[in-house]
C-alpha cells in the first residue's frame, strides 16, 4: 500500500531518496534530517516529567515501607518465644504486606478507573452498519526489542491478517531504533534481523507501516534514529512515520490519513520525533484539512502510563474529546496535568476530531471502547483500544509475566448506511496475543500466539495476592505452634 505525505510524495522519496526494488536511485545523493545530528543520550533516561516520577516512587516504594511497618506491628506484636519462628516472622511479614498494600492499590485503582461494560467493543460484532467494506487496516501494539531470542509467528496471527479478509494496511510501533549497537541501561534496539522476522507475518503485497514515534526513538541519539529511519525506508517492505517533519501519512489511493505523537521520551532532547500535544496535532489538521467531511482519520499514539491494565479517566476523558469534539469535565488535578504536558487538546473551535484511536506504550493490553458521536443529526459509534499492549517481546526474567501480552486488531471501514457520505468503522475484529518462550539447543525463541485464556484487564496480581494470604496463613500457623510448644 503506497503512502505519502500531504504534498502527494511517496515516502521513499520524500525521505530523500528514490527507491526502486530496495536499491537507492536518486533523485536526492542524500537523506537530509529535518533536526540536528546530535549522538548525544542518556542511557537511563527516564520518560516522565517531575510529578509522575515522584508518583512512581510514592506509589512503588514510600506505601509499600509503610504498609510494611504496620503489619510488622500487627503480626510480630506479641513477639514470638521461638527464635527461629522470629527470624521467619521478620522475614515473611514485610514481605506479605508488600503484596497486600500492590493488590489492594491496583484492584482500587482498577475499578475507579473501569470502562462500563456497555461501551466495551465485542470482537466480531459491527460497530456500525456500513454499506460497503472499502478500507481493512490492521493493527498491533509495541515491538519491543528480542533480547537474543528468534522471532516466530503461529499461523493463527499469520491467519488473522491474511485471511479471506485481508488487510490493506498493518501498523505498529517500533520501540527504539534498528542498529547493531549494544543496548545499555533502558536503551531499547532491535537488530536488523528484526526486519526479515517482521515481514514473515505480512500478506502477500503488502507493506509494514511502523511508528517512529516513542519514548526510546532517540535512546541513541538523533543522528543514529535518523539512520535507522532510512535504512528502515530503504526495505521494499516498510514504511515509517512519526518524525517532526512527518507526523501523519495519507494512503495514496483511499481516503485514509493516519497521524502520530509520543507523549513521552527518556531523553531531555526529543525534537526528531512528533508529539503528541495540541499545538502538532491541530497543525497535523491544518496541513491536510482534515476537516474534509469524507476522509477517515486515524490516531496511532504513544500515551498513557506503562505496566497499567486500566485506564486513567484523565486518557478516557481525552479519548473521548479526540473522537466526538465534546467538552469534557475534568477535575482539578486532571486539568493540572493536561496543562503540565501540553494537552490541552479541546475543545477544537473548528469541529475537527477523529475517527479511530489505536494507541501504545502502556506494554500491557488496555480495554478497547466505543463512544458515540453524530453526523446530520445521526447518531454512530467510533473506536479508542487505549493500548495494544506488546506485540513482541523478547522479557524473560524482569517482567517475564507482564510484558508478554498483546493485542492485535482489524477493521473495516466503509459508508455508513445511513449516512452514505461519513466512513465508519463497520465490524471490528480483536485477538489478545502472547510470547511463547521456547528454546531448542543454544537457540531460544518467542513465538507470537493467540492467547486462548481470558486476558483480565480488572485483575491484577493474582498470585501475589495467593501468595500473601499463604504468608499469612503460615505466620498464623507459627503463632499457634509458638504457644503451643
Amino acid at each position: 500500500m503506497a503512502l505519502t505525505n500531504n504534498n502527494g510524495d511517496l515516502l521513499d522519496n520524500y525521505y530523500g531518496t528514490n527507491i526502486v526494488n530496495g536499491v537507492v536511485t536518486g533523485p536526492h545523493p542524500a537523506p537530509v534530517s529535518p533536526c540536528d545530528q546530535s549522538t548525544t543520550f542518556n542511557k537511563w533516561g527516564n520518560p516522565y516529567d517531575l510529578q509522575e516520577t515522584i508518583y512512581w516512587i510514592i506509589k512503588m516504594i514510600i506505601l509499600p515501607i509503610l504498609a510494611s511497618i504496620l503489619v510488622i506491628f500487627i503480626i510480630i506484636l506479641p513477639t514470638f518465644e521461638n527464635p527461629i519462628f522470629v527470624a521467619i516472622n521478620a522475614v515473611l511479614a514485610p514481605i506479605a504486606s508488600i503484596y497486600i498494600l500492590i493488590v489492594a492499590r491496583e484492584s482500587a485503582r482498577a475499578i475507579w478507573n473501569r470502562i462500563p461494560n456497555d461501551l466495551r467493543v465485542t470482537s466480531g460484532t459491527p460497530l456500525n452498519d456500513i454499506s460497503a467494506v472499502q478500507f481493512r487496516i490492521g493493527f498491533v501494539g509495541d515491538i519491543m526489542m528480542m533480547n537474543g531470542h528468534i522471532l516466530m509467528f503461529d499461523p493463527a496471527v499469520v491467519n488473522f491478517f491474511n485471511d479471506v479478509n485481508n488487510v490493506h494496511l498493518i501498523i505498529g510501533n517500533l520501540e527504539g531504533i534498528v542498529t547493531n549497537d549494544k543496548a545499555k541501561g533502558s536503551q531499547q534496539r532491535h537488530l536488523p534481523v528484526i526486519l526479515d522476522e517482521l515481514v514473515s507475518v505480512l500478506p502477500p503485497n503488502l507493506k509494514w507501516t511502523l511508528c517512529l514515534s516513542n519514548n526510546h526513538s532517540i535512546d541513541y541519539g538523533n543522528k543514529a534514529f535518523h539512520t535507522s529511519l532510512i535504512d528502515i525506508q530503504k526495505n521494499p517492505q516498510f514504511n515509517v512515520f512519526g518524525r517532526n517533519d512527518m507526523n501523519n501519512v495519507l494512503v495514496q489511493t483511499y481516503p485514509i490519513s493516519i497521524a502520530t505523537g509520543t507523549e513521552w521520551s527518556n531523553q531531555d532532547t526529543w525534537d526528531c520525533t512528533s508529539r503528541y500535544r495540541n499545538t502538532e496535532l491541530w497543525t497535523y489538521y491544518s496541513n491536510t484539512r482534515l476537516n474534509n467531511f469524507n476522509r477517515f482519520n486515524i490516531l496511532f499514539p504513544h500515551w498513557g502510563y506503562e505496566n497499567e491494565r486500566y485506564v486513567r479517566k484523565r486518557i478516557q476523558k481525552d479519548a473521548k474529546a479526540l473522537l466526538n469534539g465534546g467538552t469534557q469535565t475534568y477535575t482539578r488535578y486532571q486539568t493540572y496535568i493536561r496543562e503540565r504536558l501540553d494537552k490541552e487538546i479541546l475543545p477544537d473551535q473548528n469541529g475537527r476530531k477523529w475517527d479511530l484511536i489505536f494507541g501504545h506504550h502502556s506494554h500491557t493490553p488496555q480495554p478497547i471502547m466505543s463512544v458515540c458521536d453524530h453526523v446530520n443529526d445521526i447518531g454512530f459509534n467510533k473506536l479508542v483500544a487505549f493500548s495494544g499492549g506488546n506485540f513482541t517481546s523478547g522479557a524473560w526474567i524482569i517482567r517475564r509475566k507482564k510484558h508478554i501480552y498483546g493485542t492485535i486488531m482489524k477493521c473495516d471501514i466503509g459508508p455508513l448506511t445511513n449516512c452514505p457520505t461519513k466512513l465508519a468503522v463497520g465490524n471490528v475484529e480483536w485477538r489478545t496475543t502472547v510470547n511463547v518462550r521456547s528454546t531448542c539447543g543454544d537457540k531460544k525463541y518467542k513465538t507470537v500466539s493467540i492467547y486462548s485464556r481470558r486476558y483480565r484487564t480488572f485483575a491484577h496480581y493474582l498470585w501475589q495476592f495467593l501468595l500473601a494470604v499463604g504468608i499469612i496463613a503460615l505466620i498464623l500457623l507459627l503463632r499457634y505452634l509458638d504457644s503451643i510448644l
